[in-house]
């Protein structure tokens, strides 16, 4: 039996089990409050690039009058990221004239009912510098 050191009894003699009860005690009010971090759908404007091929999920929400509205997000490490609609449309639009477009990246302007969204196609160019010799940059295609 594995035993470990109790700093409340100054004791060697615990097992395994008083040792989790001890690491597992419950947090306090003021303790969980200090730490809370409401959880926020961030935007789809908030990522340099998004793969074209991202999985996108149906979402609700409630808007300041209280009414429900539908959404669209994805996921990435457990954040949540809403894509508008009007991003889907830019992004339809861009995969029609350039079916080939593996990313995208997404700009914000606004607030509420004013944000406007600019999407353009985004690849990596490779330029030459010298015969046999290239450098990859990330550049971002404006057409």
């Amino acid at each position: 039996m594995i035993q470990y050191y109790n700093t409340k009894e100054k004791s060697k003699n615990n097992t395994l089990e008083q040792y989790k009860g001890e690491k597992n005690k419950m947090a306090t009010l003021k303790e969980s409050a200090m730490a809370y971090e409401p959880p926020t759908t961030k935007n789809i404007a908030d990522l340099e690039k998004v793969s074209v091929e991202t999985e996108l999920k149906d979402g609700e929400g409630k808007d300041s009058s209280g009414e429900v509205f539908k959404y669209k997000y994805f996921e990435i490490e457990g954040q949540e990221y809403r894509v508008p609609g009007s991003v889907i449309g830019q992004i339809k639009a861009i995969l029609q004239k350039m079916p080939t477009t593996r990313f995208v990246t997404v700009t914000k302007a606004g607030t509420d009912m004013g944000t406007k969204y600019v999407v353009m196609s985004y690849h990596i160019d490779t330029t030459v510098v010298a015969p046999g010799q290239a450098i990859k940059e990330e550049t971002i295609n404006h057409g």
